[in-house]
């Protein structure tokens, strides 16, 4: 393969995809899909891409480890960070090793803190379990949060749930 071929149609392609990259950072599969929204045949979009690699402009391993850490910094937890990945066309092995470096203690301490956050703003045991759940914490973690931020002696904090 010619380090730049000089088809027009696959500079103007790279173009692109330089572009988009120079916006935010992609992975290989979301680059693949705004090339395949503008239209680049399927042989000139694999150049690219195969290109954009080899450079190492686009790497999904990279890409993985720097959204995990900046999603869980975020506050959010492994299940819904896995999740997103995964929707970014992300392999799951590359997902496994980018999970890796959030460990239960440090979800654990980002979940309670959000929890001590809702908690203050008056959400009762329900609201915030839901809101930790949502943002992506296992069930396990939540719980145990949960249980160390509320207490059966606190006032109102198990209503509308019917825990008692």
């Amino acid at each position: 393969m010619n380090s730049q071929p000089e088809d027009r149609e696959y500079k103007k392609a790279l173009s692109y995809a330089y572009a988009a990259l120079a916006r935010r950072a992609l992975s290989v599969n979301e680059l693949r899909e705004k090339l395949k929204r503008k239209k680049v045949p399927v042989s000139l979009r694999e150049k690219v891409l195969n290109y954009l690699v080899e450079r190492g402009f686009l790497n999904d391993s990279d890409y993985a480890a720097r959204y995990t850490g900046e999603r869980h910094r975020s506050g959010h937890g492994k299940i819904k960070i896995k999740f997103e990945l995964k929707r970014r066309g992300i392999s799951d092995n590359i997902i496994e090793d980018a999970l890796e470096s959030l460990n239960d203690e440090s979800q654990e301490q980002k979940a309670y803190a959000l929890a001590l956050r809702k908690k203050d703003l008056g959400k009762n045991y329900v609201q915030v379990m839901r809101f930790l759940l949502g943002r992506g914490f296992s069930p396990g973690i939540s719980r145990k949060v949960l249980a160390a931020v509320f207490t059966k002696d606190d006032d109102n904090n198990f209503s509308s749930g019917g825990i008692t």
